[in-house]
């Protein structure tokens, strides 16, 4: 069943229904579509396996198997969701992202604004892959934060009171970490931090690298080094496009606190 309402959430953009089955309550002024629901309104999506819709406010409430698709492409997926002013603007309860370069990111609770700011509760972020086994076994690293904000119009998300895990472990805790959004093509911000458990010369090492847009022709990254076994470099990576070509600069800068007896080659014996 395919319908097109005749009093939609917004004057100006239409909203189309798709179910298969539809009842219609006028004494509550609800219609309730139920099973394979889809929701279409602008470049705004919602699917689930219930809807209500309250024509006289222009709320649309949807239980079970929740998902939203944004306007950057990435999905929403919610057991509960409550969605007004052209689906711009709501709630949604134990939320669940699905992001660009495999980031993740989960929440307890979502407040919808404008349909360019999500607030989150309780959040969780990672670009780790979840265990296929054990889903509940946590990443082998992710951020947890008490609250976070997705600011999609300037693409970056924000998180507040965060703590960084490793294997599920806090080692370090950051009152406020903004990182750019996994979205963004050319923006400004913090990308994604490394983690490297062990490494020969290096041993447990993380990196985090910081993104400068200069202009449409140039940018430089920036990126720092934390390791247990040497001293913080610090690199730099500067890109300009020409008319005729391209111009790459690499160059770092470290502070050796180690020396190179204390190393150890693929034998165990010391370098």
């Amino acid at each position: 069943m395919h319908l097109d309402m005749g009093k939609p959430a917004s004057k100006d953009d239409p909203v189309t229904f798709q179910a298969d089955t539809v009842d219609y309550n006028d004494a509550e002024h609800t219609v309730t579509w139920s099973g394979n629901v889809q929701v279409w309104q602008n470049d705004h999506v919602l699917r689930a396996d219930r809807i209500i819709y309250d024509r006289d406010t222009g709320v649309v409430a949807a239980r079970g198997n929740v998902a939203t698709v944004q306007p950057d492409g990435s999905v929403l997926y919610a057991h509960y969701a409550e969605l007004t002013g052209g689906m711009k603007d709501g709630i949604m309860l134990h939320v669940n992202a699905a992001m660009a370069d495999n980031a993740k990111l989960a929440a307890n609770g979502l407040r919808r604004t404008a349909g360019k700011v999500n607030d989150l509760s309780r959040a969780v972020y990672t670009a780790c892959e979840i265990c296929a086994k054990d889903k509940t076994k946590p990443p082998f690293w992710q951020f947890r934060a008490f609250g976070a904000t997705q600011d999609m119009e300037h693409q970056k998300i924000d998180f507040r009171d965060a703590f960084f895990d490793i294997m599920g472990v806090p080692v370090l805790y950051l009152p406020f970490f903004s990182i750019t959004d996994p979205s963004a093509q050319r923006h400004s911000g913090f990308l994604m931090p490394g983690i490297t458990p062990h490494d020969r010369y290096l041993g447990t090492h993380f990196t985090i690298p910081y993104y400068w847009v200069l202009n449409d022709q140039s940018d430089i990254t920036v990126q720092g080094l934390f390791s247990t076994r040497t001293g913080p470099p610090i690199s730099a990576q500067s890109r300009h496009r020409f008319n005729f070509g391209r111009l790459n600069v690499q160059g770092a800068l470290a502070y050796e606190t180690h020396h190179p007896y204390e190393y150890r080659n693929d034998f165990g014996e010391d370098a």
